[in-house]
């Protein structure tokens, strides 16, 4: 007797000798691919207790469950290097045969780092997506007797722990590199925020010397924190001007003294001037000592990179900010 064959379904995929057929995979190969995430799970964290930890500022919520058990317990945790040690040493006391499973809503951070020192730590970082997407489902109405989010964590990992990944850090000599590096962008974006500032308060009362000078210069922010405004700039002496122009290389220095000179001021409301000088005053500062630590952390990076057992690789890829 004919019996139709089954149809099978396929993706198409485009390479250069034509379509390729792929067939979609069977639901044992989905089951066995689960089974293979479940037992890396098992392999990364063969744990006695699980953990969900609801980070904050200041106080952190938590929740436990030992394997096998139904019983819960949850508590506060302060967030001090002290408090951390002591809660740790505690659950490793009573657990002390395996690994600890924990779950935090977050990959970086401060209490992320100071548990990580921790081996007996397992800790698996859970996607603030995830988390929110699991309460809207199970508990849309928000109401007062609905889990904390400790709780809620702590489900997540016992019971979907499969879905989540362990956090492996870098080696040391890669971390201090990523460090350095996330730093110096951090006081590259604030010089940049700082800079705009400062010109935003020149252009008000001082804006013939955006004209003069590159701000992002020794010799514009010297000048600044020495004569915020043009009424200072004119009284300086000549002889001193001159000399502080040639000590730090200015460029025309007799073409700039003579437009200083003659220059007339945008306004003359001297509240406005007083206060926004004051401010360029500090600004100028503040860019001084911003670069002076970008020069630091560059020297930093170059002694990590030049240390790191990837130099070659680091030196292509790292890619840093100007």
């Amino acid at each position: 007797m004919w019996r139709p064959t089954p149809r099978l379904d396929y993706k198409h995929r485009g390479n250069k000798a034509g379509l390729r057929k792929e067939r979609e995979p069977t639901n044992d190969q989905k089951e066995d691919r689960l089974c293979l995430k479940s037992d890396q799970f098992r392999r990364d964290c063969s744990s006695l207790l699980f953990v969900g930890i609801d980070w904050a500022g200041q106080k952190h919520a938590w929740c436990l469950q030992a394997a096998g058990s139904e019983q819960r317990e949850s508590g506060e945790l302060e967030h001090t290097p002290e408090a951390v040690e002591a809660w740790v040493g505690q659950l490793c006391q009573r657990f002390a045969t395996g690994p600890i499973a924990v779950a935090i809503e977050q990959s970086r951070g401060a209490l992320v780092f100071m548990l990580s020192k921790y081996e007996s730590l397992h800790l698996f970082p859970v996607p603030s997506q995830m988390s929110a997407s699991m309460r809207q489902a199970l508990y849309p109405s928000g109401t007062k007797d609905d889990p904390g989010d400790a709780d809620l964590l702590l489900d997540l990992l016992v019971q979907h722990g499969n879905k989540l990944r362990r956090l492996s850090p870098d080696s040391e000599a890669t971390r201090r590199v990523q460090n350095l590096v996330e730093e110096r962008r951090k006081l590259v974006e604030e010089k940049t925020a700082q800079s705009n500032r400062l010109t935003s308060h020149l252009k008000i009362y001082f804006p013939q010397i955006l004209d003069w000078f590159e701000l992002d210069t020794e010799l514009a922010r010297g000048l600044l924190e020495r004569w915020p405004s043009l009424e200072e700039l004119q009284k300086v002496p000549r002889p001193r001007l001159r000399a502080f122009l040639r000590k730090h290389h200015g460029r025309d220095q007799e073409g700039i003294e003579k437009q200083i000179h003659q220059a007339i001021p945008a306004i003359r409301d001297r509240a406005v001037i007083q206060a926004k000088s004051t401010v360029v005053k500090v600004i100028a500062r503040v860019l001084q000592t911003l670069t002076q630590g970008i020069r630091d952390l560059d020297r930093q990076i170059e002694e990590a990179a030049a240390a790191h057992p990837d130099f070659f690789s680091l030196t292509r890829c790292r890619g840093r900010e100007p």
